[in-house]
């Protein structure tokens, strides 16, 4: 008896060892910081909180880079959702996984430049590059500037002009060549010509630089022709025939692909005035203006006329809306899609007209006087501040039937103070459906005496990607 105790002792010492060399299960966990809100090119730092002692580590951060330290830090370099995986092992055990699902953003991008960074205008490239044109300045020095950014708003470079004349670049687009095309004027101040236009290739270098004669004008806006060459509408000052009274009106200038001077086209007799764009079309062009008041008012314009050309500017379709001349306002830009066209003015309105030019809708405008529209592939049109000072920036989508489907503001980046300030510049849909916002925002209010670049891209539900 005494045996057995002593036998069934030994083997319950025994059976109690084995289970103490037992590998403990393996524990899996990590967290992040910052613990949301992820951004692209901002670093994140993945800290684990596993077992420590004879275990080895996985990472894969589900952009198709790994790790395998105790700790890590990522940078994504795109917007996207990636799927991050931590493999903890052990010898002699199975591998434990823990997963963790995160979003990543571009986010508002603000760039600095000099004091005073004001962008004008953007182009996107057939790769996906956007390049922004502006003026950059501060108490020692005035520029001109072209940024090229990525498509994930990564500064890449900037290039800088000076000279003389205060010119300001505010239109640019892509050449046939690939290169860039910008339109200004030599005198923003005094809104005097002539016309100016600088071709570069696609780093940036110029090809050329050459000015045109206007009477008192400027251009605002020139497109790449889809007959080759370039287009320019721009807004002159000149003597109304038999009135002897000046007034502003419309012309086009068409020029070669290497700046030679085609033709121009005056619409003085016809009083066109305040043309924002001109849209290039198969078979010619298209543009909306204000009418100026029939009795040679110097500063009446009492209806909204949407036009098309053929390619050597003679009209081809008119359609006008009469407005009231006390309530109208100038300035008048013009997008299209495919049933229908849409313009911003002029008046406290925005209008809606069918594709024969039929008058189909107008409706008030937000209350932040809208300068420029443009329209998605989808059949949507984007309007947007242009002067709001004071409630941050403006971004506003119609669908085809005029009705709002959202309107945000964008761009406050000052928390010193209440209200934001800053003004849009333009917003365009990109090639990957995603829609660009450009514009200022100031660093300190009220004074405006320092601003950024702001840069931001929203999906169609005015989601900041």
């Amino acid at each position: 008896m005494r045996w057995t105790n002593f036998v069934l002792l030994l083997a319950a010492i025994i059976l109690s060892c084995e289970k103490d060399r037992i590998p403990a299960p393996i524990s899996v966990c990590f967290y992040l910081s910052p613990a949301r809100d992820f951004a692209t090119e901002s670093q994140i730092t993945f800290t684990n909180c596993s077992d420590s002692v004879g275990v080895s580590y996985e990472w894969s951060f589900g952009d198709g880079n790994l790790g395998s330290g105790r700790h890590e830090s990522h940078t994504y370099a795109g917007p996207g959702e990636y799927e991050v995986k931590l493999t903890v092992s052990k010898s002699g055990k199975t591998p434990v996984v823990q997963k963790q699902r995160i979003t990543v953003r571009i986010k508002e991008r603000y760039v600095d430049l000099l004091s005073v960074t004001k962008p004008t205008d953007f182009v996107e490239a057939q790769d996906g590059s956007i390049y922004v044109i502006g003026n950059t300045s501060n108490k020692m020095d005035e520029k001109l500037y072209l940024s090229k950014f990525d498509k994930n708003l990564k500064l890449k470079w900037t290039k800088y002009w000076s000279d003389n004349h205060s010119t300001v670049y505010r239109k640019i687009d892509v050449a046939p060549d690939g290169g860039l095309l910008m339109a200004g004027s030599w005198d923003e101040h005094d809104y005097r010509g002539p016309l100016r236009i600088m071709k570069t290739d696609s780093a940036g270098n110029v090809n050329w630089t050459k000015s045109y004669p206007l009477d008192d004008g400027l251009a605002t806006d020139m497109r790449s022709s889809s007959d080759g060459g370039i287009i320019v509408i721009a807004e002159e000052q000149g003597d109304l025939e038999g009135y002897g009274i000046r007034i502003r009106f419309t012309s086009m200038i068409k020029l070669s692909t290497d700046g030679t001077l085609a033709w121009r086209k005056v619409y003085n007799k016809e009083r066109f005035f305040g043309a924002g764009n001109i849209l290039p079309l198969s078979d010619g062009y298209q543009f909306a203006a204000s009418g100026t008041s029939l009795n040679g008012c110097a500063n009446c314009y009492d209806s909204l006329v949407v036009l098309k050309t053929n390619f050597a500017g003679k009209i081809t379709f008119r359609r006008s809306l009469l407005r009231d001349p006390i309530n109208a306002v100038g300035g008048t830009c013009l997008a299209a899609t495919e049933n229908y066209i849409f313009t911003n003015g002029p008046g406290p309105a925005f209008t809606l007209l069918d594709a024969t030019g039929k008058f189909s809708r107008e409706f008030p405008m937000p209350s932040d006087h809208s300068n420029w529209v443009s329209s998605t592939s989808t059949g949507l049109f984007i309007a947007g501040s242009g002067f709001t000072h004071w409630n941050g920036l403006l971004l506003t989508i119609f669908d085809e039937t005029g009705v709002m489907k959202w309107t945000k503001r964008l761009g406050r980046r000052n928390t010193r103070c209440f209200p934001e300030r800053g003004f849009g510049t333009f917003a365009s849909q990109l090639r990957d459906k995603s829609i660009l916002f450009v514009g200022i925002s100031y660093k300190d209010c009220p004074k405006e005496e320092e601003s950024s670049m702001y840069l931001v891209k929203v999906n169609e539900n005015g989601d900041i990607l």
